[in-house]
């Protein structure tokens, strides 16, 4: 038999249960499911994806029901706007109508679809709000689904999609297009909206709480460019990366080991030392004397400013004044200065070395530093 979509009702879709619903959809951060329930006469699918939105009920809800703004961020969506009952179809108390068209691009070309789709919104203070969707006329005998937002144990919500799609073979055979596509919307479209709808929803939240002087803002996008290796960038990769707002933020939240501390995330330099450290002798020797060794610098050459500043030991650079400078302390610890541009002999003995003994990291360099000549390290 054929399948026609009737005008939206209660409940707006018998065929997910909550049942088989609570089994297909997915509680990953994105993930989607697809069921084929195909028959002689019909193709059917029923898909359900999630995907995890850090960010409130309330906040997700003001996006995905904004209706004439859908089309600014979701993929596929061209058009999207009200229109008005027709005497076809009644439109259920409480719906809205909508009228949208998409593109979706398929191997050497397009396929545009336009359609009537009623809306009903329920729940929307709830605990699970939702948004059911019909479609009344389309390329498919049904469609049919909903969205809903719920909150668990996790942080954020699950913004969660599930939709059920049946066209006849006949239909399908007047438009050999329509097959691709609805595999296309499962596996391409439907993914990319759901990403585009938490990414929308996330950077408002980050503005907003930006604009509000929250610190939350600044810990999560520290989480998003640096969470992998849990380690405080340093000033000069927030310059790099353009990110002067939170190298203030930062500053603003009480400095880099007090946001660490809070992230519980290691420093890329050392923690402050206590008051008078800089003034022992033994000890600003003991730090050159590590500083060397970890870098794999030049054994017996006094490290630049500038090594000291690119590995983020402003520390060490701050303390070259407290003994008169570079020059000053390089003479006091019998270093050698580099005088423009270090010679490559080390570099090319480290590598020599290297490709002999296969040691690596601080074994290389110990190894290096004892073979190396003394009269090679002169700069020329």
């Amino acid at each position: 038999g054929r399948y026609v979509a009737e005008p939206l009702t209660e409940p707006a879709f018998e065929p997910l249960g909550e049942e088989e619903e609570e089994e297909d959809v997915p509680t990953a951060v994105m993930e989607v499911h697809s069921r084929r329930l195909d028959t002689d006469q019909v193709v059917h699918r029923r898909t359900v994806g999630s995907a995890r939105v850090m960010a409130s009920a309330a906040e997700v809800w003001a996006v995905i029901s904004d209706y004439e703004r859908l089309p600014d961020f979701l993929p596929s969506l061209l058009l999207t706007e009200r229109v008005r009952p027709d005497r076809e179809h009644q439109v259920v108390p409480g719906a809205v109508r909508l009228r949208q068209v998409s593109m979706s691009m398929l191997p050497y070309f397009g396929v545009k679809a336009e359609g009537l789709v009623d809306v009903l919104e329920k729940d929307k203070n709830g605990p699970s709000p939702q948004i059911q969707f019909r479609m009344l006329r389309g390329n498919f005998d049904t469609l049919q689904g909903k969205v809903l937002i719920q909150e668990d144990a996790s942080p954020g919500v699950l913004l969660k999609y599930a939709v059920e799609v049946v066209a006849s073979r006949s239909r399908m055979e007047r438009l050999p297009g329509l097959e691709p596509r609805l595999e296309k919307a499962v596996f391409e479209d439907l993914p990319a909206g759901l990403a585009a709808t938490r990414d929308l929803v996330e950077t408002r939240v980050q503005k907003q709480l930006k604009a509000d002087g929250d610190p939350q803002w600044m810990l999560t996008e520290l989480e998003k460019g640096w969470g992998a290796k849990k380690v405080m960038p340093l000033r000069a990769e927030l310059r790099a990366a353009g990110r002067i707002d939170l190298e203030k933020a930062i500053t603003a939240a009480g400095g880099f080991q007090e946001v660490a501390t809070t992230l519980g995330w290691k420093l890329s330099y050392k923690e402050r030392k206590p008051r008078g450290y800089w003034d022992s002798f033994e000890n600003i020797t003991l730090e050159i004397t590590q500083f060397v060794e970890e870098q794999g610098l030049e054994p017996g050459v006094m490290p630049t400013r500038t090594a000291l500043t690119r590995a983020g030991r402003y520390d060490i650079a701050r303390a070259l004044e407290k003994w008169g400078g570079t020059q000053a302390l390089a003479e006091l610890l019998g270093l050698q200065v580099a005088a423009g541009r270090r010679t490559s002999k080390w570099n090319l003995h480290v590598k020599d070395v290297a490709a002999r003994t296969g040691l690596q990291g601080k074994d290389l360099f110990r190894e290096a530093s004892a073979t190396y000549k003394k009269e090679g390290s002169k700069v020329r």
